[in-house]
Order: C-alpha cells, then structure tokens, then sequence
C-alpha cells in the first residue's frame, strides 16, 4: 500500500497528514520510486518475464529444500499461503504431481489482460527450459481461460480468518515473504500447526526488513509502540514486521513446531547496524533495547520446521 496524490486536493492533504502521523516516509518513499522509474524499472514484457522466474524460483526453491529432508512433492497435499496476483509457483508444482491449495487474503481475480498472457507466458518458459516437465496442468489453464477448482484449491482469505481447512490435512506448507505481514502471528501459527499433519514440513521465507524503505531496513525498531502500531494500520501491514527472527522461531516452537532447518538470507550492514543500535540506546522504553545485534543484524531468512506430534513426538515425512 501507498500514499496516492490522485485523488481530491482535500482527501490527499487529510491522507498525507494521516500517512506522516503513522510514520510513513512518504517522501523518501517518493523519492525511491522515482529513482527505480527512471531506471526503467518495467515494461510490461519485462515484467512478464520477471514474474515468471519469479514464480519458476519459489517453486524450485520449495522443491529444493524438500530434496534436503528426502520428500517429493508427487501426490503431496502442499498449501501454498499469500501467493500474490497469480498461482503460478502452486501450477508449477502442480506439474511435479503436488495436490495444490492456496490461501490467499487479497481473493485472485482472473484478469483478462493479465492472467492469459502471464500462464501462456509461464507454459511457454517451461517448455524451452523444462521440457521433461509434464504442463499439463498449464494446459488446462490455458486452453480453459481459468484455474479449475480440482486444479488447485484456492481459498480466498487468510489463516487468521480461519478459511475452514481441514485439520492435519496439508503435507507440506510454503510462504515467501508472507508472514512478516500477518497481524494476528500467534492465531496464524496455531492454525499452521492444526493443519499440517504430524511430521509434516514448514518453509517459510520471512523478510525482517521495513519495506517501504530499502535505504533504512530496520527503520521501524526506532518507533515507538503506538507509533509502529499506527504504521501497521495505516499500511495494512505492507510495511512489514519488526517482529526478529529470534522471536518467530521461539513462536513456531511454542505452536507445536521444531525447527529442521534455517538459513541467513541476507544481514544489515555492520556500520549501520552499529549506528541504529545507538539510536535505540537512547529509548529507555524500546523493546529492542538490549537485544541481541546479531539478531537485530538478520534481515532475510528462511526457517524451516517440522510439525511434531504431540502425543507420539515428531513423524518424519518420507
């Protein structure tokens, strides 16, 4: 979400003062964007081709990170959660033989100017890429013009709004770049952890970063509590969360998960981090006061856990 000059001159003063109360930089914000603008950030068949690798690339991730722990995706019930605009990482696992749902808070529409386009342009990738690939499933979207339900369940909504799966139904759940937006991250994990059967798998891609700004990452460690809180309503989350990664892992841990796995995708520069932590000194009543730099220091990671059963102790998934 962003600040948008097209409206009425009135309702755009009221937003912007509205915007700069909750914290938002919206003139950096500004700035950034005009910078990537100007690089040529995007033409539309640009973007295509992006969007394409994009979802080529989280699905070989998952499939990847799988291979590590000895599981396929073939006949796998996989929940994919927030895949964005398009399902296309939940068809190309599709075509590995996974038995797809996604749950998705902002409900897909099939665009008509997009959507074509975009599952011709993904059929058409794989097949000069990964023609062993079976596409049938793309095939069928293709030639249908929509996603068949039997294809992949799609559920409108999010987990905090409970959209009625069943309980330990999914073999395997994935997220990139999802869970740093949830509000409610306590009710959303429990609901992971009803879900996923025992033994089952978690990987989950978080950026710890403040997304509206790239310049200043950990911008929002600095806020208050009412303040941040006031930027996490008036963004509707977009801005990410300052929730550390220390803290989602004691989380997983407390909903029912262990953690297998993890990985340090990126770290805020050291000068930096050395000149927030002084800032932070200075709030006696920062909750991040005296935490731990090198956690403070991670800024993208993927965890990786594993349902355990309560009454038997983990089953591991083969």
């Amino acid at each position: 979400m962003g600040w948008r000059a097209r409206v009425h001159p009135v309702r755009a003063a009221g937003n912007l003062i509205k915007a700069l109360r909750a914290g938002y930089p919206v003139f950096s914000v500004l700035r950034e964007r005009a910078e990537n603008n100007r690089a040529g950030f995007s033409t539309a068949p640009a973007g295509l081709e992006r969007e394409v690798l994009y979802a080529v690339q989280v699905a070989e991730n998952c499939l990847g990170h799988l291979a590590a722990h000895d599981v396929s995706v073939k006949g796998r019930r996989v929940l994919e959660l927030g895949p964005g605009r398009n399902l296309g990482t939940a068809l190309v696992l599709a075509c590995h033989g996974a038995r797809m749902t996604a749950v998705e808070p902002n409900a897909v529409a099939w665009e008509a100017d997009y959507h074509p386009l975009f599952y011709a342009a993904l059929r058409e990738w794989l097949a000069r890429n990964r023609s062993l690939l079976d596409r049938g499933p793309l095939d069928r979207v293709v030639r249908k013009g929509r996603i068949p339900e039997e294809l992949i369940d799609f559920r409108p909504g999010s987990l905090e709004d409970s959209p009625s799966l069943p309980g330990n139904s999914m073999d395997i759940v994935f997220s990139n770049a999802v869970l740093e937006h949830v509000f409610d991250l306590q009710t959303t994990l429990a609901e992971l952890a009803r879900i996923t059967r025992p033994g089952g798998l978690n990987f989950h891609q978080i950026d710890l970063r403040f997304h509206l700004l790239s310049s200043d990452p950990l911008k929002f460690i600095l806020y208050n509590s009412r303040k941040y809180a006031r930027l996490r309503e008036f963004t509707s989350g977009e801005c990410g969360s300052r929730v550390r990664y220390a803290e989602y892992k004691n989380l997983f841990q407390e909903a029912g998960f262990r953690v297998v796995g993890e990985e340090i995708n990126l770290w805020a520069d050291p000068e930096y981090l050395a000149g927030l932590r002084k800032k932070i000194k200075k709030r006696r009543s920062n909750p991040y006061r005296d935490w731990p730099a090198q956690d403070l220091a991670v800024l993208s990671a993927r965890l990786e856990v594993r349902r355990q059963d309560p009454a038997q102790g983990s089953m591991v998934l083969k």
